[in-house]
């Protein structure tokens, strides 16, 4: 028997015969595997995508509280002069009324900010905002804006309301900023399987909020590769990216624009793509 296996050419023939056999076994492996594997990335897309509609409701909410907000503002008593004290103080008891709001106050028609709900640390002018452009020429709250504020110095969206005469010309405009805990609580608000994490981009790939543990993840920054590719994606419209997270580990993120924010900011749901 051993000289039999010794025989080069039986020996050969051996292994074909055992590669024959084994191959279509290996395909069929192979094959199942990327069939549960597809099957596994949809259902971790439709259970993201579910996530990431519930945060629409919570957007929606928030919008028409700001322009609840604001629309009450406009239209009070302490802003008929559009006198910086009566408007500082209207400013300050609105702020206390509602959470999430870093600053509230008001814009002259030419952009010059002369009332806040927090002091201003120097001459502020806003013409150049998005949502004061959009404000002027509206006659409903405006579009959300991602920016650092002026006054806070700190990221979040800024929203206008047009203040008019009586003859519809433009006077002025109110504002509001939200702050982190918003998207803290934009970001906290899915119910994610263990491992799984949910995150706030902007459209330039910075990291705005990732739950869990916002706080200790504020500041925290993608690596300049993931970065890049992120942005990118974004760029080209892509939903689904597979990256690594800021805690350096990979997962398969599911992303769709905050509406409220122009797109000018993302969140991503992200499983760890060992479980996929």
């Amino acid at each position: 028997m051993v000289s039999l296996l010794r025989n080069p050419s039986l020996s050969h023939r051996l292994w074909l015969i055992l590669l024959l056999t084994l191959a279509p076994l290996a395909v069929l492996i192979v094959h199942d595997y990327r069939v549960e594997r597809e099957r596994a990335v949809a259902d971790i897309e439709q259970r993201a995508l579910t996530m990431v509609r519930s945060a629409r409701i919570e957007e929606a909410a928030a919008r028409r509280q700001v322009k609840q907000l604001l629309s009450t503002m406009a239209h009070a008593n302490d802003l008929e002069e559009l006198n910086p004290e009566a408007c500082n103080g209207l400013a300050a008891r609105l702020t206390r009324s509602i959470s999430d709001i870093t600053v509230i106050g008001a814009a002259t028609a030419d952009g010059n900010v002369f009332c806040s709900s927090r002091p201003l640390p120097a001459p502020v002018n806003v013409s150049e905002r998005n949502w004061f452009r959009t404000a002027r020429t509206s006659a409903d709250l405006s579009a959300g804006q991602f920016v650092t504020g002026k006054i806070s110095g700190k990221p979040g969206i800024t929203f206008g309301y047009p203040v008019r005469h009586a003859d519809g010309s433009f006077r002025g405009a109110v504002f509001a900023a939200t702050d982190t805990t918003w998207f803290d609580r934009l970001t906290a608000s899915y119910v994610l399987p263990e491992g799984w994490t949910s995150v706030l981009f902007s459209v330039k790939g910075e990291v705005i909020s990732r739950y869990p543990d916002p706080e200790r993840w504020r500041g925290a920054a993608l690596n300049a590769e993931t970065r890049s590719r992120l942005v990118a994606a974004l760029k080209t419209g892509e939903r689904r990216i597979l990256m690594q997270g800021v805690d350096d580990v990979e997962r398969l993120f599911i992303m769709a624009p905050v509406e409220l924010a122009s797109g000018d900011l993302y969140v991503g749901v992200g499983a760890p793509i060992g479980k996929v």
